[in-house]
């Protein structure tokens, strides 16, 4: 790999690494430090996705995938110190050595597996939150859900209001 082909750089903390719709033009490879992965949302707000650390990659998935752009964008968090490999010269050793390929493959792998499951986890507690939301809300306007215990993970316990107070079954238990 030619020299000019590996560039180290150092950032001071909350440095912007790659901005999300930028071009894919290398990899960045972790030093020392630390560096969050986040997108932006078409509404502006922050999906956190990761914090990589020392011997991570950046831009991996995209640069295999043969993306143009990068859909994510990264910040230090921390004095951070990378070397940023030029795409071509990557992709060049990627071709001429295939047990270095099949590693970093198989770490964008792992990262792409460990993104879904938290995503998965993200998309659960926002509906645990929206259902916690609505039988609060339920709770305080109509008055025929009971919640028992302070936290998302208790039980909640519907019940119809009727005319009748003390005749009022329940409907349903969430566990």
């Amino acid at each position: 790999m030619p020299i000019g082909a590996l560039r180290p750089f150092s950032y001071p903390r909350r440095a912007i690494l790659i901005e999300q719709g930028h071009p894919v033009l290398g990899v960045f490879v972790i030093c020392q430090g630390w560096i969050k992965v986040a997108q932006r949302t078409l509404d502006g707000k922050i999906a956190g996705l990761d914090v990589l650390s020392p011997g991570e990659l950046i831009g991996a998935r995209e640069l295999l995938a043969d993306e143009p752009l990068f859909d994510l964008y990264a910040q230090t968090l921390c004095e951070t110190r990378i070397i940023w490999v030029q795409r071509t010269s990557l992709l060049d050793l990627l071709h001429r050595r295939p047990d270095f390929a099949l590693k970093v493959s198989q770490r964008v792998a792992q990262t792409a597996g460990f993104i879904q499951h938290r995503f998965v986890q993200m998309l659960q507690a926002r509906l645990e939150g929206q259902i916690a939301y609505l039988l609060s809300y339920l709770h305080e306007k109509q008055a025929f859900v009971q919640i028992k215990g302070g936290d998302l993970q208790t039980i909640a316990q519907l019940r119809f209001a009727t005319s009748d107070a003390r005749r009022s079954e329940p409907m349903a238990s969430l566990d």
